[in-house]
């Protein structure tokens, strides 16, 4: 039997190798957004690798970002109702302020 061709060796070493930073387009398939929404709003919250040219996410980072979106959407949404004449609006008290 013959040793696999040097590339397919490499590339099956790298494999089993963890990342601990990825490229933007990597991070944002990794969040399940584009590109365009990961540097909208995910980027400026989160601490990258600068080297040249290459700009690199650390995995920590967004982990610790969804985390942290996921907590305070989940209290930003506690208690709150819709704005009047969007679908499923309904109103905190009654006529007049008080509570029906």
């Amino acid at each position: 039997m013959t040793a696999p061709p040097p590339a397919r060796r490499r590339a099956s070493i790298l494999a089993e190798i963890p990342r601990v930073a990825l490229t933007r387009d990597e991070a944002a398939a990794s969040l399940g957004i584009s590109v365009d929404t990961f540097e909208r709003y995910v980027q400026p919250e989160i601490r990258m690798i600068r080297r040249g040219a290459n700009r690199l996410v650390p995995v920590v980072e967004l982990e610790r970002w969804a985390t942290a979106s996921a907590l305070k959407n989940a209290v930003s949404t506690i208690g709150a109702t819709k704005a009047p004449g969007r679908r499923g609006y309904a109103p905190r008290h009654g006529p007049g302020g008080l509570a029906p």
